[in-house]
């Protein structure tokens, strides 16, 4: 069993083949030139080809068992599996295979599952399907992933396969067609998963000696870093709407804690701020360190960019868990946060992202 690295700071340096210097916290410098499209890469959708092992996906055929709420989970390097009944009686009801690392996942509003693969793309897939209904095909290395209320596609690449350290993220408008990626070498080298606000925003973290935000507005060209305005992040995690705020990922609280959390925002020009205070995530495994990465945010219907329902609960793999005692994936209410209020151990390899997905 190939084990994942206890720390998601490890995690981006192993992916993104640099050496990241000790210690993450500090609020983000200005850069003052703005970064915009990428003029060298449109990927096309449907452009990867199939995958050895694809074929070997399968669902149950109970149409009342896909029909209800199904949580997917990246497990090892080329497997996801299904599960229905979580959080309290979890089951696998299917496994989709053929993948080359599964490291994030996103939802639309009928429930669509997109598989950001380390391969070089995003999947997607009918609720409780088997069928590739489209691939979002990138240069580099995808980490993450977030549709819009107008169904825009955004595929966040932690690093492009040419070997730069520069990471891109990549929309296909309307989800059709080619893509536009846009990039930095200076503000946001390493690029962590960019997520849509209920604007049509684009807003992610990214890396360069701290902790930069940066945004693509709706409808622009150009990339702007933003300014945090009463708080910091100690390290990145994704970045997603939780159905009535901007959610940022956070893996490192205070900046030396070890423990995950998240924080909710608004953003007025180039400037975000927090309305309230940080919502940490704890644990019961390893001296209540967490490892929380790509967050997921659910309720009883898909929380999406164009959603207004609030999130009440944040699921993801916990890797501190999986140091001290086994593969794990936890469950949090949201926006209390605290001790986890339901753990996922049976089955599970190696996760590496997850997602809920709700029939529309």
């Amino acid at each position: 069993m190939k084990k994942r690295a206890p720390c998601i700071k490890l995690i981006l340096a192993l992916l993104s083949g640099v050496t990241l210097p000790a210690g993450c916290g500090g609020a983000p410098g200005m850069a003052s030139a703005p970064f915009g499209a990428v003029p060298g890469w449109t990927g096309p959708v449907n452009a990867r080809p199939v995958l050895p092992g694809r074929d070997q996906s399968w669902m149950t055929p109970d149409s009342k068992i896909r029909a209800g709420p199904l949580l997917y989970v990246g497990n090892g390097e080329n497997d996801v599996l299904v599960f229905s009944g979580f959080p309290k009686k979890p089951k696998v009801v299917g496994t989709l295979t053929g993948f080359e690392g599964p490291l994030g996942m996103c939802v639309d509003k009928r429930g669509d599952v997109f598989i950001a693969n380390d391969g070089g793309s995003v999947d997607e897939y009918a609720h409780g399907g088997t069928t590739v209904l489209a691939s979002y095909s990138t240069n580099g290395q995808a980490i993450g992933c977030s549709i819009s209320a107008r169904g825009d596609v955004a595929v966040t690449d932690i690093y492009r396969e040419s070997g730069s350290a520069t990471g891109q993220v990549c929309v296909w408008k309307g989800g059709k067609g080619n893509s536009t990626c846009y990039r930095d070498s200076a503000v946001c080298p390493i690029m962590y998963t960019f997520g849509y606000d209920d604007k049509g925003d684009l807003i992610g973290e990214g890396y360069a000696a701290g902790v930069n935000v940066c945004e693509l507005p709706a409808r622009a060209s150009q990339m702007v870093q933003l300014s945090l305005s009463n708080f910091t992040i100690g390290y990145v995690a994704g970045t997603q709407w939780d159905g009535k705020y901007i959610a940022l990922g956070d893996a490192d609280v205070g900046g030396s804690t070890h423990q995950s959390g998240v924080w909710e925002v608004k953003l007025s020009d180039s400037t975000l701020t927090a309305v309230g205070s940080e919502i940490v995530f704890s644990d019961n495994c390893n001296l209540d360190y967490t490892d929380v990465f790509n967050p997921f945010f659910s309720a009883s219907t898909n929380v999406t960019p164009g959603s207004t329902k609030r999130a009440t609960r944040v699921v993801s793999p916990n890797g501190y868990c999986f140091a001290k005692d086994k593969p794990a994936v936890d469950a949090w209410a949201y926006p209390a946060g605290g001790m986890p209020t339901a753990r996922l151990t049976a089955g599970l390899e190696d996760p590496s992202a997850v997602a809920i997905s709700i029939a529309k």
